[in-house]
């Protein structure tokens, strides 16, 4: 419980911490039009929520193994050039998939958190679209 708490407070802490950067980029404290302080309020939104979405999607293909392939031809790369070999490095790619596929990250707060500021990006652009 305390972790998936700490998790989900250091996500909205950066998640906020790159809303601020990006609302000081797009001068929005100095917006005085009701239009562009919309726009302003999207990207401060949307642009946090996307970055923190779509690492949560590239954690989840990484569970998946969708790199594994990639990690172990490193690693069979970097053992011919080993003088003296090891047991891990006479594995068979099947040994190597079950072995990490042991291994998986929790992932869900970081879809849960990116998806929460994309929602209030996409519904500040709707009013901005309104108005």
């Amino acid at each position: 419980m305390k972790s998936t708490v700490i998790k989900y407070t250091v996500t909205v802490s950066v998640c906020l911490l790159i809303a601020v950067g990006v609302s000081f980029l797009r001068s929005l404290y100095w917006q005085t039009d009701a239009k562009s302080v919309m726009m302003a309020l999207a990207d401060t939104f949307s642009i946090p929520g996307l970055l923190v979405l779509f690492s949560g999607l590239l954690v989840a293909c990484s569970n998946h193994g969708a790199f594994y392939m990639f990690s172990f031809a490193g690693k069979k790369f970097i053992s011919l050039f080993k003088k003296v070999r090891s047991e891990e490095d006479k594995m068979t790619y099947y040994e190597y998939r079950e072995m990490k596929s042991g291994k998986r990250r929790d992932y869900s707060y970081m879809l849960i958190c990116g998806g929460a500021f994309l929602l209030a990006g996409i519904v500040f652009f709707f009013i901005y679209m309104s108005l």
